[in-house]
């Protein structure tokens, strides 16, 4: 799920979030996650890659909002790429994408950092 990569700058995780986001799915992305930031990980930002995200509801946006808070108080950042139709509109209706940085490119958002 997580894939470690240098942009040359500085290691970024890069979580890849397969079908879906929801209410079914977030307990075991959360449960993943958990294991892999702390504050002894090398990894302290990352990129959440959901280009085979069809469909994310309000539980999956709050385990993302959840994920951003504990890495940002890590000293890290989190940022999204490659939304899907669906998915993007999600986030504008819920206002998400006021709290990430959202990019259409994987490795423009890696090189970001």
């Amino acid at each position: 799920m997580v894939d470690v990569q240098s942009n040359g700058r500085m290691v970024v995780g890069v979580v890849k979030i397969p079908d879906e986001l929801s209410a079914s799915t977030v307990d075991d992305f959360r449960r993943e996650l958990a294991t892999l930031i702390s504050p002894a990980s090398k990894v302290q930002n990352y990129v959440i890659d959901m280009s085979d995200v069809d469909m994310i509801d309000s539980s999956g946006i709050g385990a993302l909002l959840s994920l951003a808070s504990k890495i940002r108080d890590l000293g890290g950042d989190i940022k999204i790429s490659c939304l899907q139709t669906g998915p993007k509109r999600v986030f504008e209706i819920i206002r998400a994408h006021r709290h990430f940085e959202i990019f259409d490119n994987l490795e423009i958002a890696i090189n970001s950092y």
